[in-house]
């Protein structure tokens, strides 16, 4: 870690300036352009026919961030993904979220926080100073702590926190570009209950 990345810590131990996220975000990119797909599948070109985010995507968004101490903008979009992903600045764009509504209507599904969990999962690609760390795993297990602690910071329980990745997604034991289930929701507990006890 630099000393400029070092510099841009918060009493979290992940949080970044705007600057600091920007800096990361140049250079960490998947293949098809994205941080972060939330499980395997690959999207399509996220900048075509990206449509209006639901008023809930909106309002989870601007929660997770104010719930974390941010201002930093994040747009999302309503696209062709297969289910939810992080993409830095391009194309004229600030960094942004894409998700597929039927993805996101069925995480609704399970319980009113199992989506928010996946967009708080994505924000935390923009905001974690792992962001470009060149191990995958880590990069993800980055967003989902601060996934964990976004939704302790929020009142969800536990049980909500890892419902999306408990309910929503099949357990698997990993991939190339993402950890399995249960270090996933390791993460994800370990966070909660750090960022409850704040």
């Amino acid at each position: 870690m630099s000393d400029k990345q070092r510099k841009c810590l918060t009493k979290i131990g992940w949080q970044v300036s705007v600057f600091c996220a920007s800096l990361l975000l140049s250079g960490s990119v998947l293949a098809d352009g994205s941080l972060c797909v939330f499980t395997r599948g690959q999207p399509q070109n996220p900048l075509a026919n990206l449509e209006a985010p639901t008023a809930a995507a909106i309002k989870d968004v601007a929660d997770v961030m104010t719930y974390l101490g941010y201002d930093t903008r994040i747009q999302i979009f309503a696209g062709p993904v297969a289910n939810a992903a992080a993409y830095p600045p391009q194309g004229g764009r600030d960094g942004f979220i894409v998700y597929n509504p039927d993805f996101l209507t069925r995480l609704f599904d399970i319980n009113d926080w199992a989506a928010t969990s996946v967009i708080a999962h994505e924000i935390g690609h923009h905001l974690a100073i792992d962001a470009n760390h060149p191990n995958s795993h880590r990069r993800e297990l980055a967003a989902d702590e601060i996934s964990g602690c976004a939704m302790a910071r929020m009142g969800a329980t536990l049980e909500d926190a890892t419902a999306a990745m408990l309910r929503g997604l099949p357990t698997n034991s990993g991939s190339p570009t993402h950890p399995g289930t249960s270090e996933r929701i390791n993460a994800i507990e370990t966070a909660y209950n750090r960022c409850q006890s704040e």
